[in-house]
């Protein structure tokens, strides 16, 4: 891939900071600025209303580490090929704060990167990352004694006793004290950058937590009291039986990762591992009684309402320093979690609106009026035009590089694409910890109104054989399948056609 890129900016001024908060396995309704009344969010809807906020913007594949990459690349999944939880990134494909440091900028990571496999990731740290502050930890409990993971470093210094309990327990430890908390370190170490900054350039800034990932229980106790359950909206029930939706997302109701029957989860390296670390199974219907859900939710928002308390400590410390109406904040997620919504769980090869599309939100004073909503379409991986074009690359270079990623911020609150596209190629894991066999291939597109969800053989989408057709306009819980509705026969060919079509443009990179 070419690597040339416009001389730098010289005037620092006339470029944003950048910090960018990113969540884990967050859902677009789970902030008060969304419609969420369970909790509320107070500093991340201060972000919408002094900002932008995204009402749909989907993820680029409904699992960490393709949707990760496409985010940090610029780049859809067939694009840069991270298809499964355990691929790994070709090492010459650059992320974008390597782009961000060609211009003058100074990067820094705090938090989970998730690109690749997470052993890999950790054993051999992914060249032209971009980073020159690199504090990489993937979940407070995984691999927590590894010299390389920052957060079981910091905790082992300040907070041996903690520490020694999460080493032995892992993911089975709950009420996790904020003090100790991953997400507090991640909030304490991004001030601490942003207050010893290099004054003299621009900052990039990723703040990457764990929350609300799965099992939800490790918040502080206290925030359990700011979510109001009576208020926490009901499990989205289908209208059919089981037996009657997609055969991929009966498997996955079946056995999905989350049914494998323990807290603590496989161990998230690679599929050796996490074959290991697989549990005698549980019966499903443990998982999907109304108190399980209930108890999952409630602890979900729970873990947001402790988020909210942190991105305000950054966001404090911004304003401290000066620097909020020139600093362009992100918020995001990697993709959303079903929370019992159509009698799923988690994540894994479906395309219902909590598992795909995810909360965006964009404050930068000098750029953005307060306020602006966009119903628009937008995915994940814009982001990285709008950050790059921001900090001075020219769109024509853009247009060139990442031509599937679009800036949000030339026109705020214009429309900049006509569909999004969400894909899944044999990508997440059952709950015997390995991929599923056969393997499951799916892929999502939605242009505003219709959203299409087909399911296919491997590597052959013209062969889609079973999926789902909605009207989120009319049917925004995805209730009524229109795939067999032949008034909407022509409506779902054309977004067939436009999908095969967006397969055609989009093959691997040559750097891969």
């Amino acid at each position: 891939m070419n690597q040339t890129f416009p001389d730098p900016v010289s005037t620092v001024d006339a470029r944003p900071n950048i910090l960018l908060i990113m969540t884990d396995q967050q859902r677009w309704d789970s902030l008060s600025c969304y419609g969420c009344e369970g909790i509320d969010t107070p500093n991340l809807d201060r972000l919408g209303r002094e900002g932008m906020r995204f009402e749909r913007c989907y993820s680029s594949n409904p699992i960490c580490t393709p949707s990760r990459a496409s985010l940090m690349t610029g780049q859809p999944v067939p694009v840069h090929g991270v298809e499964r939880l355990y691929d790994v990134m070709a090492p010459e494909m650059p992320l974008f704060p390597q782009h961000l440091r060609e211009q003058g900028y100074q990067t820094a990571l705090f938090g989970k990167l998730h690109v690749s496999a997470i052993r890999h990731e950790l054993e051999h740290r992914k060249p032209n990352d971009g980073f020159e502050v690199y504090e990489w930890c993937p979940e407070p409990s995984l691999l927590l004694d590894h010299p390389g993971q920052a957060y079981g470093r910091w905790l082992e210094a300040n907070h041996p006793a903690f520490y020694r309990e999460l080493l032995e327990n892992g993911r089975q430890v709950q009420d996790v004290p904020q003090v100790c908390h991953m997400t507090h370190w991640a909030a304490g170490r991004t001030i601490d950058y942003i207050r010893g900054r290099d004054r003299d350039r621009p900052f990039f800034c990723k703040m990457s937590v764990f929350d609300p990932h799965n099992p939800y229980r490790d918040y502080p106790a206290e925030f359990r009291e700011m979510v109001t359950v009576e208020k926490i909206p009901r499990v989205i029930k289908d209208r059919v039986g089981m037996e009657a939706l997609p055969e991929a997302v009966r498997r996955e109701h079946a056995h999905g990762y989350m049914l494998a029957g323990t807290t603590k989860g496989p161990a998230w390296g690679d599929k050796k591992e996490a074959d290991a670390a697989a549990p005698a199974r549980a019966p499903v219907e443990d998982f999907y009684t109304e108190e399980a859900i209930q108890r999952d939710r409630v602890d979900y928002l729970a873990s947001i309402a402790l988020l909210d308390a942190e991105v305000g400590r950054v966001l404090d410390a911004l304003e401290a320093e000066g620097l909020a109406d020139n600093t362009l904040v992100v918020f995001c997620s990697d993709h959303g979690d079903m929370l019992g919504d159509h009698a799923l769980l988690a994540k894994g090869a479906y395309f219902y609106e909590p598992s795909v599309r995810v909360p965006l939100l964009l404050r930068w004073p000098r750029r953005i009026r307060p306020g602006l909503v966009s119903e628009a379409p937008a995915q994940l991986h814009d982001l990285t035009a709008t950050l790059l074009h921001a900090a001075g690359i020219s769109s024509g270079w853009l247009g060139e590089h990442m031509p599937d990623s679009y800036d949000l911020l030339a026109v705020p609150g214009d429309p900049v694409r006509e569909t999004c596209v969400c894909v899944y190629h044999g990508t997440g894991i059952c709950d015997q910890g390995g991929y599923f066999d056969p393997p499951i291939y799916g892929a999502m597109i939605f242009d505003g109104r219709y959203k299409l969800n087909l399911y296919f053989p491997p590597g052959e989408p013209e062969k889609g054989f079973d999926g789902q057709l909605f009207d989120l306009r009319a049917d925004p819980r995805e209730l009524d399948n229109r795939w067999e509705d032949t008034t909407l026969a022509p409506c779902r060919e054309k977004l067939r056609q436009q999908l095969l079509a967006w397969y055609q443009q989009h093959r691997p990179c040559a750097v891969a």
